[in-house]
């Protein structure tokens, strides 16, 4: 599929999240091999939506697809970075970083799997 590769963008911030989990660089660091491949979902409510895993399959969440992280996954200065490739006819919805994220945090909360990055 045609579509094109931004360089060097940010998809996640470190620190307090929205509901109060702090993620640690120690966390991220951790977590960042599960990152590529992940969607890039472009979330059409243009908001924070209710999370549960069953509730955004149930509501198509994942048939807004624009694109995907394709590798170079790293830190610096609390924000990770990575190539994010963009499909072809969803380029205009990417805005250069995430606007927000999902993930699954293991019970130990030392790491977690990323899901996907949002855009609104």
């Amino acid at each position: 599929m045609d579509g094109k590769v931004f360089e060097h963008q940010v998809i996640m911030t470190i620190g307090k999240t929205q509901n109060g989990f702090i993620l640690t660089e120690d966390v991220v660091r951790k977590s960042l091999d599960t990152f590529i491949g992940k969607p890039v979902i472009y979330n059409k409510d243009q908001g924070f939506k209710h999370y549960a895993k069953n509730v955004l399959e149930q509501d198509g969440y994942y048939d807004c697809d624009i694109g995907y992280i394709k590798g170079d996954v790293h830190i610096e200065n609390n924000l990770v970075y990575a190539n994010v490739f963009i499909y072809e006819n969803y380029i205009g919805l990417w805005h250069g970083k995430y606007d927000n994220w999902l993930i699954d945090v293991n019970d130990n909360k030392k790491n977690f799997v990323l899901d996907s990055i949002e855009v609104f």
